[in-house]
């Protein structure tokens, strides 16, 4: 029998989207939703935010904490030169303060590899795993 493809309503396309955190229908566009429960977070930080003269955004350093920084400096928004990166991987007194001495921007070649990763996590663990499990074995994922 032979399967037409059809392309899916706005209110499927909708979960579609919220499900994987991509548009298939707009060029793969990321599509990013507060938490729910993290409104409060998210408006405290924003007015935190507008009081300081400077934000640095301190992580470890690799693509999943450049990319938690990347979504802080987005949803507080505001000038770009008002932030910092600074990056340490102890608690110490002379870790912190080396990291402080030399800030540097957010790595934007990290943060896209964090996005490409995601995607590809997305699309492809969405849209191959189901058939993963009627052939072998639910609960497995690609």
């Amino acid at each position: 029998s032979t399967k037409t493809a059809k392309k899916p309503k706005k209110d499927e396309r909708g979960a579609l989207v919220n499900r994987m955190g991509v548009d298939p229908w707009h060029n793969w566009e990321a599509h990013y939703e507060v938490l729910p429960g993290k409104e409060k977070v998210v408006s405290e930080l924003k007015q935190l935010a507008e009081k300081a003269d400077h934000i640095y955004l301190a992580t470890d350093l690799d693509r999943e904490r450049e990319a938690i920084a990347w979504h802080l400096r987005e949803v507080i928004g505001g000038d770009d030169a008002r932030y910092s990166r600074v990056v340490f991987n102890e608690i110490t007194k002379n870790a912190i303060r080396q990291a402080f001495n030399k800030p540097g921007e957010l790595n934007i070649d990290r943060v896209n590899a964090q996005q490409a990763r995601r995607f590809m996590d997305r699309v492809v663990g969405y849209m191959v795993s189901p058939p993963l499990w009627k052939k072998i074995a639910r609960g497995l994922s690609a």
